[in-house]
């Protein structure tokens, strides 16, 4: 009985610790070019960030201010003025997988639970000066 006791302490010890461990984690949705295009149409809540590693400087384009230009230290800055009721489209350009993980945490710390990850940019869409500008 005693050893069936410690046994048990020690299982329930591990999944707390492992449980503790793991930190919050955001649900990855994928979402495709059409389906960004067709909630652009309809949804005024809705920030599309194009997230390049840090110290990647992208020039500005001067057509469409459809996508904001962010590297994940710049993204930090901006969480903050981040409603929490947008709808938040990010699209990967060369970030690793653990900066990944660590956008998707400080996400899931800011509440944001409407979070997207774009396939890729869309043809007819492309980064603005005014975008380019707002990180800076």
């Amino acid at each position: 009985m005693e050893i069936a006791l410690i046994g048990y302490v020690l299982y329930a010890s591990f999944i707390l610790i492992w449980c503790s461990l793991s930190g919050p984690s955001l649900e990855h949705f994928v979402i495709s070019p059409a389906l960004l295009e067709q909630w652009s149409l309809g949804r005024s809540d809705m920030i599309v960030f194009e997230l390049h590693p840090d110290g990647e400087c992208q020039p500005p384009m001067a057509t469409g201010t459809d996508i904001l230009t962010a590297t994940p230290s710049s993204l930090k800055g901006l969480l903050d003025w981040i409603p929490p009721e947008s709808t938040l489209v990010l699209c990967n350009h060369g970030l690793s997988s653990r900066s990944v993980q660590v956008i998707e945490q400080r996400l899931v710390l800011q509440n944001l639970s409407r979070v997207y990850w774009l396939e890729e940019l869309p043809v007819g869409m492309s980064t603005g000066a005014s975008g380019q500008n707002a990180m800076n």
